[in-house]
Order: C-alpha cells, then sequence, then structure tokens
C-alpha cells in the first residue's frame, strides 16, 4: 500500500511532454556551421517544462539591425522573412515580406505575402545565399545544455540538390542590369544636359565676340570719318584764306 502511496505521490515524467523549440541548423556545403534557437528568452532553469499556455513567437529576419535574427548576406533584403512558430502546437510558418531575391522551401520558391508551413527536417534558403536552415524541434532543456549540445544527425545533414542555381544567377544579374541601368541612363541624361548646356554657352560667348568685334568696328569707322571730317574742314579753311 505504502509502495502505491508512494507511486501515486511521485509525477509521471513520461506522460509529461516537455516543451520542445523550434531550431534551425546552418548548414555550407554539407557542413554544420550553427544552431538558430527560435526562443527570444531562455529558461531560468533546466527543468521540463510542459505547453499549457499557447503562444506565438514572431521573428523577423533580415539584414537590418533592428531584425530578430541578423543576416549580413548583400543578397538579403533589409526585412526578408517573418517566422511564426507556436511550440505548444508543434507548428512553424513563414511569410516572406516581398523579399528582392526570393526565398526557397525545399527547392520551391514561395510566394511573397503567402504563409508557408514548414515540417521537421525541411530545408529554407534566403536570397542568394548558399547557407541552408534545416528545421527540428528539440527540448528546451538540449537547446541550453550547454555539456551535451545539440547537434544534427550526419544522415540529415547532408546537402540536397542546388535548387535553381541558374535562377540565382538569372535573378542577380537582372538585379544588377537593373542597378545598372537605373545609376547609368541618369548620368547619361545628365552628361547630355551638361553639353546641351556647354554648347549653349560657348554659342553665346561666340556671339558676344562677334558683336563686340562689330561694335569696335562701328566705333573705329566712325573716329576714322570724324578725323578725316575735322582735316577736311582744316584744309579749306586754308585755302580759302
Amino acid at each position: 500500500m505504502a509502495e502505491k502511496q508512494e507511486s501515486l505521490g511521485k509525477p509521471n515524467s513520461q506522460s509529461e511532454e516537455e516543451k520542445k523549440i523550434p531550431v534551425f541548423t546552418v548548414l555550407k556545403n554539407g557542413a554544420i556551421l550553427k544552431n538558430i534557437f527560435l526562443l527570444d528568452n531562455p529558461p531560468a532553469t533546466h527543468v521540463a517544462i510542459t505547453a499549457n499556455q499557447e503562444f506565438e513567437e514572431i521573428l523577423v529576419v533580415g539584414r537590418h539591425p533592428d531584425c530578430n535574427i541578423v543576416l549580413e548576406h548583400p543578397s538579403i533584403s533589409r526585412f526578408h522573412l517573418r517566422i511564426h512558430s507556436n511550440p505548444s502546437s508543434h507548428s512553424l510558418s513563414v511569410i516572406d515580406l516581398s523579399s528582392v531575391h526570393g526565398s526557397w522551401i525545399s527547392g520551391n520558391k514561395i510566394e511573397p505575402g503567402v504563409r508557408v508551413e514548414l515540417k521537421e527536417g525541411d530545408k529554407m534558403k534566403l536570397g542568394g545565399s548558399r547557407r541552408e536552415y534545416m528545421l527540428h524541434w528539440i527540448p528546451i532543456s538540449r537547446a541550453y545544455d550547454l555539456e551535451n549540445p545539440f547537434v544534427a544527425p550526419l544522415g540529415e545533414a547532408e546537402p540536397f540538390k542546388e535548387m535553381d542555381e541558374k535562377e540565382h544567377q538569372v535573378s542577380c544579374s537582372s538585379s544588377i542590369h537593373l542597378y545598372v541601368f537605373n545609376y547609368f541612363v541618369p548620368l547619361v541624361s545628365n552628361l547630355s544636359y551638361i553639353f546641351s548646356r556647354m554648347r549653349m554657352a560657348l554659342l553665346f560667348r561666340m556671339r558676344v565676340m562677334i558683336w563686340c568685334r562689330i561694335k569696335i568696328h562701328h566705333f573705329l569707322v566712325r573716329v576714322c570719318c570724324h578725323t578725316l571730317n575735322v582735316q577736311l574742314r582744316q584744309l579749306l579753311q586754308c585755302l580759302r584764306r
């Protein structure tokens, strides 16, 4: 009887499911770089936590310093992606925030503004970066266990086929062409405007010079005529005497 009462008094650890959080394992060329735990505030203790209260964690990914997850690749937009995670329902979804170079889930490009669900083992790529983000759900106590850190299984860390590499190159080249067009077309138009203004100024200067020469010529002619008239008058006066 005492043993039964003891067994009833102790909590059944197997029945209590420990709370799990989503983790993105960062892969590049088949190598594991790091883990990104999608939880802002770590637990105070490593005691098992049960998911009794539902809440949704919202994280923003991008190059802007105000983002929750800051990525420095140049093809990543300032506010690239929004992550919605609900540890209670064991669900995670992403929304592309109209990024320039797009986002891919397991090789498929997602539409901007459309919420896409991710499952365990799905891989995500952002922009033209070659890094892959593999989703895992792990117990929260394991996430902050420094003695036994979480490492993704090697079988799952194998890289999948390069997804639409040509599409990445085309998008990057098109953005470069657009940048060159937006930069050089105004420059050429400004140069043509400057050259036209210089031509107009040169023509105006030539006209002023011609006008000055004509005026000087007329002045000299008048001076010569005046001196000639004076000399003729003096000569006539001398002859009359």
